[in-house]
């Protein structure tokens, strides 16, 4: 089995999610992640006017989580 880390910014936005049938099926998608199906993965993210701010942003979360 497979584990699955969280940053603070991620459990943040994931709390603050209104809509409760989206939640669940992010914390589904999770949790076969974490048994190891990562299914049909596609890129997501912004477009191309915050590439750069996304990327300086996921290298950030990414350090945070390398030194946990």
């Amino acid at each position: 089995m497979k584990s699955v880390y969280t940053t603070e910014v991620f459990d943040a936005w994931f709390g603050s999610l209104r809509d409760r049938q989206a939640a669940r099926r992010i914390q589904v998608r999770i949790d076969r992640v974490e048994e190891g199906n990562f299914g049909d993965c596609q890129p997501v993210g912004g477009d191309k006017s915050t590439q750069g701010k996304d990327i300086i942003s996921a290298l950030a979360l990414a350090q945070q989580l390398q030194d946990y």
